[in-house]
């Protein structure tokens, strides 16, 4: 589960533009947003299909992808950013 919502949350963030979103005191990439929306209804909705079972081991699971997913991102883009502000000064 983790390593499959995370790779969902790593496309989403990267489709998305690493958009971020304001979410109470924090701001949180759009793409992660939506995976944990689906990740919570698709867990929930176990419960009332009787060939499947809920299970917050795999709900646990699946936020920990999400949020490895997410901090992966930042650091891309950190990375990127001073990258980028690099190229900008002359060496000379």
């Amino acid at each position: 589960h983790a390593g499959l919502f995370g790779m969902l949350t790593l496309l989403a963030i990267m489709a998305s533009g690493f958009r971020l979103i304001p979410f109470g005191n924090y701001r949180i990439y759009n793409g992660a947003f939506w995976v944990i929306i689906f990740v919570v209804l698709e867990e929930l909705s176990q419960i009332f299909i009787p060939s499947r079972t809920f299970d917050l081991n795999d709900l646990g699971a699946d936020a920990v992808g999400v949020a490895v997913a997410s901090f992966a991102c930042f650091h891309l883009q950190r990375i990127r950013k001073c990258r980028e502000r690099d190229k900008e000064i002359p060496l000379d």
